[in-house]
């Protein structure tokens, strides 16, 4: 039986005392009724949702702390908190003008503003992957490569590195991809600001931005720069010093996160119950970390300086973004929802694993080819990897993955079923095992 309260986003700030859900989970779940977890997980989305946008350190993500170590400490887990400090930026403007017209940009992190009155230059379209010959003062245009845009890779840093070195006053990045919309982009490793100011535009005007080639424009980026807190939400089941089950996921990112982070939320919420009841003298641990859109800053900060060492840890298990987020068609009108789940997503674990994961994932769509950690991980789950740990994981970005669209229509708790159970399918395979 299920017992659900709905939630709103003032009990979650009061603070209160906040019970999600109490789950009498049975033996096996796997290939039961679904409807009552899909109840569960939609209830549990919706109250993820009222929190409001996720960025790290905002006050959304402060709701969202408050609901996840209420949830865990109703389930006897002990609860503690570590402050992740972070970059932020508040724009009061972002645009370009030029030719009699202004585009609205969004300011990229980590965020150089320019003068009260701008960046002043003309604007000079160039490429990806080499820069052409450009004035001092141009406003450099780069359109990016279609994509689901997610991280500042290193080629664009040296690509901002190298037009800055030429003398370029700011640089305006265009985001291609699915809905046309500028995708923010998650923080460059090492780079605590930018040499020059950089801003993002979408496809949508890339029209415009060709035709202005030449013009005179203004680059505008001002606002609020500081610095403030994340938090790591660390849970453990038990002080014992034997080898412990562990569950990580990211809680914050760039405004709603519904289909990026939701999955991956409730999930965990999901299986902080569960394992309690399938291995109940087993230690648990239970870590959300803060702070992904600054090159997971929370979770390398766990890894280096709070993470059992990987003797300890019977299986570390990483629920990464885009876990059961939908599937769109796109067409020439714009995108059109499909009630199934985006196969955009990657799972991944060691070699000697893959059979267990394959047959715990098998039939969701991307999920259920696996892929040998050892060929390369991505985000989180490639320094968990690296750092020794037995561990597995999946990751993706959705077609509005990083965009203010990305809200509860974005995926569903009938998507999130399968793919719990799959989780927790896999995990009582794998340390059963041993």
């Amino acid at each position: 039986m299920i017992k659900m309260a709905q939630l709103n986003r003032r009990s979650l700030l009061a603070g209160g005392p906040v019970v999600l859900a109490s789950c009498a989970l049975g033996p096996d779940v796997q290939g039961a009724n679904r409807e009552p977890l899909d109840a569960y997980f939609q209830v549990a989305l919706e109250a993820i949702a009222s929190c409001g946008s996720l960025n790290a350190g905002g006050y959304g993500e402060l709701a969202l702390d408050r609901f996840l170590s209420s949830h865990l400490l109703s389930y006897d887990y002990a609860v503690v908190e570590r402050k992740v400090p972070v970059p932020f930026f508040e724009a009061r403007e972002c645009s370009l003008r030029f030719g009699g017209q202004e585009l609205s940009l969004h300011a990229q992190a980590p965020v150089k503003m320019t003068l009260p009155e701008g960046a002043r230059g003309r604007l000079s379209l160039q490429f990806a992957l080499g820069p052409r010959e450009l004035d001092p003062g141009d406003i450099v245009v780069v359109e990016l490569p279609y994509a689901r845009h997610s991280g500042f890779a290193s080629s664009l840093v040296e690509l901002v590195t190298t037009v800055h070195e030429k003398g370029a006053a700011g640089v305006v990045l265009v985001t291609t991809g699915p809905t046309g919309e500028a995708v923010p982009l998650n923080a460059p490793k090492g780079v605590k600001t930018f040499p020059l100011p950089v801003a993002i535009a979408g496809s949508q005007h890339l029209p415009q931005l060709k035709a202005g080639e030449g013009d005179v424009a203004t680059l505008l980026i001002r606002g609020v720069a500081a610095q403030r807190e994340t938090r790591n939400i660390i849970a453990r089941s038990s002080s014992s010093e034997a080898p412990c089950i562990l569950v990580t996921t990211p809680k914050s990112g760039w405004g709603p996160c519904i289909g990026e982070r939701g999955g991956g939320l409730v999930i965990f919420q999901y299986l902080a119950e569960a394992l309690r009841h399938r291995f109940p003298t087993t230690p648990l641990m239970f870590v959300a970390t803060g702070g992904h859109e600054y090159h997971n800053a929370g979770a390398e900060i766990f890894l280096s300086d709070v993470a059992p060492a990987p003797d300890k840890v019977k299986l570390w298990v990483h629920l990464g973004a885009g876990l059961a987020a939908r599937d769109w068609h796109e067409t020439p009108a714009g995108l059109a929802p499909l009630p199934s789940a985006d196969a955009q997503r990657y799972l991944m674990g060691r070699t000697a694993d893959l059979e267990v994961l394959r047959a715990s994932f098998a039939g969701q769509p991307g999920l259920e080819m696996p892929y040998p950690l050892e060929a390369g991980a991505a985000g989180e789950l490639a320094g968990i990897s690296a750092a020794g740990y037995r561990t597995f994981g999946a990751f993706g970005a959705h077609r509005l993955h990083h965009l203010p669209g990305d809200d509860l229509t974005t995926t569903s708790g009938r998507l999130v079923t399968p793919v719990a159970e799959s989780f927790l399918h896999a995990i009582m395979s794998l340390v059963q095992q041993d």
